[in-house]
């Protein structure tokens, strides 16, 4: 488990979060970063 712990975990400090956002921006449709920020600002904003 902790060989398995240590490959997750490189493996994600390749990731920026730039990274992140082109990703959800290429698999999701409308204004979903426009969605995103405002839950990150105020999370009961986040729709039902």
């Amino acid at each position: 488990m902790l060989t398995a712990d240590h490959a997750w975990r490189q493996s994600l400090k390749s990731v920026t979060i730039a990274d992140l956002v082109r990703s959800v921006r290429r698999d999701y449709e409308g204004d979903v970063m426009g969605t995103v920020a405002g839950w990150l600002s105020d999370p009961s904003a986040l729709p039902a």
